[in-house]
């Protein structure tokens, strides 16, 4: 297969194109690239300018916003077949997080004068691209709401259930959660230091309510856990 096909077939099967004809995903493909990241590669970052949209064809991708002290807020976890780095696109502005890719990740890079022509020739995919904002804006709307308002505790056990959500499989006497995780990526994910999650995961797992085993997480009693996480 060519690597034009390849890109129209790859963007095809993504929600956001869902619909296209065979004409339109050609053109949107003309200009479009595929690149490859490995594990911990950093795909775009905070303030750097913004003419790019990226696809998640495969692997995952955390959207991060990064301190002069080298720290990180995890503010999502993408999986194939999100975008990001709308923002910009729309805007013109820098870029106002950084991604990261979580192992090694696929994805296709548009640019921004063939995708804006595309929003306006097809006003559902702007509507779509709406909603993605919209809910992420929700969702930082949360994290700033949690940081305020529930302790590092409450905090921990409800991003577990967040991500028991996404990316849960069925695993002896609970759900595990599909991830390798460090104890730094969720301290990210919940703005903590990693010594207060290791104590909190090391105290949920002698309650047991969690398991622990290389760097995966089963959630053994996800009822007891929701009722600590409000």
């Amino acid at each position: 297969m060519e690597p034009l096909q390849q890109i129209i077939g790859l963007l095809g099967g993504i929600p956001i194109f869902a619909g296209l004809s065979s004409h339109d995903l050609e053109i949107l493909s003309q200009s479009a690239r595929r690149q490859n990241f490995k594990a911990d590669e950093i795909i775009c970052q905070q303030g750097d300018p913004g003419h790019t949209l990226f696809v998640i064809v495969s692997g995952l991708v955390r959207i991060v916003l990064p301190s002069f002290e080298g720290q990180e807020a995890v503010l999502v976890l993408l999986q194939p077949g999100e975008f990001f780095g709308e923002l910009s696109l729309i805007d013109g502005e820098p870029r106002s997080a950084s991604a990261i890719s979580m192992g090694v990740t696929e994805v296709i890079v548009l640019y921004r004068d063939d995708f804006l022509s595309y929003l306006m020739e097809h006003p559902r995919a702007a509507i779509t691209v709406m909603t993605v904002l919209c809910a992420r804006l929700r969702r930082t709307d949360d994290l700033v709401a949690d940081a305020v308002f529930l302790d590092t505790r409450t905090r921990l056990a409800k991003k577990l259930l967040e991500l028991s959500e996404t990316f849960g499989e069925p695993a002896d006497g609970g759900v595990q959660i599909a991830l390798r995780l460090r104890q730094q990526d969720l301290a990210n994910m919940v703005g903590a230091n990693r010594e207060s999650v290791n104590r909190y995961l090391s105290a949920m797992e002698n309650q047991g309510l969690i398991r622990m085993e290389r760097q995966r997480i089963t959630l053994l009693k996800p009822l007891e856990l929701r009722r600590r996480s409000f």
